[in-house]
């Protein structure tokens, strides 16, 4: 068992449970080639496909990252706008929408949104949910996009030594133009950035948006990510990990220096109201999925919602 799944609550709770559900779903994929789907302890459900890394920690332990999952259904509301900036097959998105919030999701590859899109379907809460087919950045234009590696495709630099055999050209855009080409333009409640690399850019492609709406920040970091929290800090935000079991943020210290983590930035003028609706909000903690091991389908093809 992984030292993320030796960490993981359900894992520790069950952990022979958990590693025989990751041991079938390996067999599984190869055997069949088909996805599974997951029941989540909170009745939210997942297709996973049998080409996804994420799929096996899905199906092995449930809800994957815990503290932040558990962050977004403690502080969204009713006709919140969540911003999923690679939303791959749709966690995020799915647990907001089922907490009724409108969600717009970014998604570059074609299978990722397939599974997106089917994971709304059958979740009910397809007409909640808004998957865009480009790329965020600070800049507009197109780009090429790794493909084929999974939860680690991201953008290619321009002036990079290699690009892959198997990258496609995206559109590039900031999700301020984005936004503001909207109808009613969205202010978000949350913005959630998985970018592989390029999270930063990302956020500074939405400044004008940081400033107006002030929404909480889940995004991915690496080594610290000290860059990133001076560039935050700057603009009001305070860095936080989540204690979901006492609904209790923890400010990160200034030696933060974790190899790869997810960031919880709280506008310091939102603090107060964070806390009391954390305190307000009722939790179930994290159980082992339900599998369902029959070969369920997905659609032949996308399309953007």
């Amino acid at each position: 068992m992984s030292l993320t799944f030796r960490n993981h609550p359900v894992g520790k709770r069950t952990p022979v449970g958990t590693v025989s559900r990751l041991w079938a779903w390996q067999v599984w994929r190869r055997v069949f080639r088909r996805p599974v789907t997951i029941e989540l302890h909170d009745g939210a459900r997942l297709i996973c496909p049998a080409w996804s890394a994420l799929s096996g920690s899905l199906v092995a332990v449930g809800l994957t990252d815990v503290a932040e999952l558990s962050f977004v259904a403690d502080v969204i509301r009713d006709g919140d706008v969540m911003v999923d900036v690679g939303s791959n097959i749709g966690l995020y998105a799915v647990v907001a929408a089922r907490r009724h919030a409108r969600v717009i999701a970014f998604e570059p590859t074609e299978r990722a949104r397939i599974a997106l899109l089917a994971n709304a379907r059958i979740n009910g809460v397809e007409s909640s949910i808004e998957c865009l087919p480009c790329a965020l950045s600070d800049a507009s234009g197109s780009v090429k996009f790794t493909s084929g590696l999974d939860v680690g495709d991201h953008l290619i630099a321009e002036d990079a030594a290699d690009v892959p055999t198997t990258s496609l050209e995206v559109e590039m855009r900031r999700l301020d133009d984005v936004l503001s080409a909207m109808p009613g333009h969205p202010l978000p409640r949350i913005i959630k950035v998985d970018a592989e690399g390029w999270d930063a850019a990302v956020l500074r492609g939405c400044e004008d948006t940081l400033a107006h709406a002030r929404p909480f920040i889940l995004v991915e970091v690496w080594e610290g990510g000290h860059g990133l929290r001076a560039w935050l800090e700057e603009r009001g935000y305070g860095v936080y990990g989540y204690d979901w079991e006492h609904a209790v943020l923890r400010e990160l210290p200034p030696d933060f220096a974790a190899w790869q983590c997810n960031f919880i930035c709280v506008h310091g003028s939102r603090l107060e109201e964070t806390r009391q609706l954390l305190h307000a909000s009722v939790r179930s903690g994290p159980r082992s999925p339900r599998v369902r091991w029959v070969r369920s389908l997905l659609p032949l093809r996308a399309s953007s919602h």
